[in-house]
């Protein structure tokens, strides 16, 4: 009995697989927009990054944190969005995503598409915000919070 014990404990994979925080690219708002002309959808991610989270000690970073875009563009939205799979490092996690940025051309278009396809992917959460816009998406995406914070304490969020 022993014996079985101990070579059970063995094989168990314990926490061989987990990675650190800031191993991760922690993608927060999605953006969509569709170029009815070319056919092609555009996607933009907004990442924030930890790796500066376990060096903190004591008072607040005075350091300004970079807002972290990808873009990129394709004929579905699962091939503009595995064409960032491929581009980055470390890779995406879309555990975090609480927004959801869609242009006003993508809703007139395809918004039926769009909210079926976003439904089927299971890392994204049920309770996302969806937010539309005649504003160009990267401005957007890219405005800073006061007081250096991160991006995700903007209006939208």
């Amino acid at each position: 009995m022993f014996v079985f014990l101990i070579i059970g404990s063995l094989l168990l994979p314990g926490c061989a697989g987990i990675k650190n925080i800031q191993d991760l690219n922690y993608i927060v708002a999605i953006g969509m927009d569709f170029d009815k002309e070319k056919n092609l959808y555009k996607v933009y991610l907004q990442g924030i990054n930890f790796a500066n989270v376990a060096k903190q000690e004591g008072a607040k970073s005075v350091e300004h944190i970079p807002n972290f875009i990808a873009e990129a563009t394709g004929e579905t939205l699962n091939i503009a969005v595995s064409k960032l799979y491929k581009k980055s490092e470390p890779p995406l996690f879309f555990g975090h995503v609480n927004t959801l940025l869609l242009s006003n051309r993508l809703v007139e278009h395809k918004f039926a598409e769009v909210i079926q396809e976003v439904g089927r992917n299971r890392s994204i959460r049920e309770t996302i915000r969806i937010v539309t816009t005649n504003e160009d998406i990267r401005e957007i995406l890219n405005v800073t919070a006061l007081y250096n914070y991160p991006s995700i304490f903007t209006v939208i969020f």
